[in-house]
C-alpha cells in the first residue's frame, strides 16, 4: 500500500512519469514471449525478456534490446554478478534516473 500511495504522489507532483511507473508495476506481464521480438540468448529468463520488451517502449530504454544484442557479453556478466544493483550498467548508466535504474533492474534480476 506505501509503495502505491507514494508511487501516486511522485505522479501526480511529475516526479515520475506514470508510464515509468506502470511498466515498474506490471512489468512485461501482458505480453506473450511467442508475439515480440525473439530473445537473443538463453541466459535471459522469458519473463525478464518480457519485462525488457516492456521497458524498452519507454524513451530512455529504446535502444535496450538493441544494446542487449549488440553487447551480450556485458549485459550477461552484469546479469550473473551476485549484486548487480551495486555495479554499473552496460550502456545505461549514465543516462539513467535512479527510479529508471530501480526499474531496469528490477526488470532482469527481480530477485
Amino acid at each position: 500500500f506505501a509503495l502505491m500511495m507514494t508511487n501516486s504522489i511522485l505522479v501526480s507532483d511529475k516526479i515520475l512519469p506514470p508510464e515509468l511507473v506502470s511498466v515498474f508495476l506490471k512489468g512485461g506481464g501482458s505480453l506473450d514471449i511467442k508475439s515480440v521480438k525473439k530473445k537473443p540468448k538463453e541466459w535471459i529468463p522469458d519473463k525478464s525478456w518480457l519485462d525488457c520488451v516492456a521497458l524498452s517502449a519507454y524513451p530512455t530504454f529504446a535502444n535496450l534490446l538493441e544494446s542487449m544484442v549488440t553487447n551480450d557479453k556485458q549485459w550477461q556478466n552484469w546479469y550473473d554478478k551476485e549484486a548487480p544493483e551495486n555495479v554499473r550498467i552496460p550502456d545505461f548508466e549514465d543516462v539513467v534516473t535512479p527510479f529508471e535504474r530501480m526499474c531496469l533492474v528490477k526488470a532482469l534480476r527481480e530477485d
